[in-house]
């Protein structure tokens, strides 16, 4: 009778709980980054001056090492404010997985990464923020960033599932139903399927 009860009571407990809350909220959020300049820690992709958290590798793009000013932020986006050339972009944090400041620690940091020790097509492919077969795993995300933590796009059964950047296959997304899936083959990119 007694575990009956406990468990009955933990039943009741769990289900009364409220759902998670998001790790980084309005407050948080404004308190770490609002006015504060960094530098971008890999390509960022644009669509008419608006990036997305999943960092869809399509369309123009801000080069890595660029500084930037998070002029404002909320729960839903970030206004970046580029220097050189200058240029505001929105990103769309909504629903940032696993949350927003997990995305914005990837893309924001103190000083532009190293570039000198990759080889001609790592830096072909940072330089045009392009994924190419035989760069590494290290140059993809200087060129491309980071891909999606987990996404499925709305009304879809397939997602982006990423949540270890050393596994030997990687799924990016061109945009919101247009999945790129990269295999490694070592630490170099062996297949790219579009």
């Amino acid at each position: 009778m007694r575990r009956t009860s406990l468990a009955f009571s933990l039943v009741l407990a769990l289900a009364g709980a409220s759902p998670s809350t998001p790790a980084a909220d309005k407050k948080e959020l404004k308190a770490k980054y609002e006015g504060q300049s960094y530098t971008l820690q890999h390509n960022l992709h644009v669509q008419d001056n608006e990036a997305k958290w999943q960092n869809f590798i399509e369309g123009d793009f801000v080069p890595l090492g660029s500084k930037v000013t998070v002029k404002k932020i909320d729960a839903d986006k970030a206004i970046l404010v580029f220097e050189d050339p200058p240029r505001t972009v929105k990103l769309e944090i909504e629903d940032a997985n696993p949350d927003a400041t997990f995305v914005l620690d990837r893309i924001l940091g103190s000083a532009a990464p190293s570039v000198k020790v990759f080889g001609k097509t790592d830096l072909e492919g940072i330089k045009d923020a392009k994924i190419l077969q035989g760069m590494t795993r290290k140059a993809v995300f200087l060129a491309v960033g980071y891909p999606p933590y987990s996404y499925t796009p709305p009304f879809r059964h397939d997602s982006a599932t990423n949540h270890d950047p050393k596994a030997s296959e990687l799924t990016y997304m061109k945009g919101t139903y247009d999945f790129l899936t990269i295999t490694f083959s070592g630490d170099k990119v062996s297949d790219i399927e579009d």
